[in-house]
């Protein structure tokens, strides 16, 4: 019994740090903030948010909709029902909670160019990398799952480093929020991996076969982000140093690391 509630508490934990539920992060209604409610479900939430956001997408200056009675539905009306509506606001997809699919919806909204009220979280009449940064904040570590499998590891690296090698300046691999997807990236994220960045072969360990994998990237002369651990944009011997040294702590064989290591310092000269 000790062991089933020490997991659940783990369990628990873990959530609330890997996302942010807001299922009960929305205000509920009574008196003057019936007003607020435009779905009257009896709470405001991410729901009244789309209501409003569609009325100014149209155009449609109802009057059910005008917050601040100045005869006009528009982005200061959203403001403040968005500060009425809580962390819900962030809940795009509706899920009970604030994490990657959420960064995914709005990166998309960004990468097309759609300025939907919905996503512009700072009012300012457009959905950019502003906005972006600001839902970042919220997701907590889950932003950083990029295949959503509730880890952040070693094929989340693969995939933000194809986007760098592709050139594919999508929003939704902008972890810093500068417009680009570049090698600045790969470095936050290489920073929440963990040791499991260092497992090329994604076989649960770092060991020498990882060594031999940046090792032929070396001699092919191929500098994918996947194997630029120093993050200078090249991938070379300082990587190969870098990765040595992680196998040594690990307790890998250094005699056999250091015959591949040999073999590449040979191919150099």
């Amino acid at each position: 019994m000790k062991k089933y509630f020490l997991g659940l508490f783990c369990l628990l934990t873990f959530a609330s740090v890997f996302f942010v539920g807001v299922n009960s992060s929305y205000a509920l209604v009574s008196g003057a903030n019936t007003k607020y409610d435009f779905n009257k479900d009896g709470k405001i939430d991410i729901r009244d948010v789309q209501d409003i956001s569609e009325v100014i997408d149209q155009k449609d200056n109802s009057a059910d909709f005008d917050l601040n009675s100045d005869n006009k539905v528009d982005i200061k009306d959203l403001k403040i029902l968005r500060a009425k509506a809580g962390a819900s606001q962030f809940d795009f997809n509706r899920d009970g909670r604030v994490d990657i699919k959420d960064v995914q919806d709005i990166s998309e909204a960004i990468d097309q160019k759609n300025n939907y009220a919905y996503f512009d979280l700072n009012s300012d009449g457009k959905v950019d990398i502003k906005d972006l940064k600001i839902l970042r904040a919220k997701a907590g570590v889950s932003q950083f799952d990029f295949n959503r499998d509730g880890k952040v590891d070693i094929k989340d690296v693969d995939d933000i480093s194809e986007a760098i090698d592709q050139k594919n300046n999508y929003a939704y691999f902008d972890l810093n929020s500068d417009g680009k997807v570049d090698i600045k990236d790969l470095k936050i994220l290489r920073a929440k991996a963990g040791v499991s960045q260092f497992d090329f072969n994604r076989d649960g360990k770092t060991d020498v076969e990882d060594v031999d994998d940046i090792s032929e990237a070396i001699d092919q002369k191929n500098n994918y982000a996947y194997f630029d651990l120093n993050s200078d944009g090249k991938v070379d011997i300082k990587d190969l140093k870098i990765l040595k040294s992680k196998v040594k702590t690990l307790g890998v064989s250094q005699s056999l690391v250091s015959k591949i290591m040999a073999s590449v310092l040979e191919a150099f000269k």
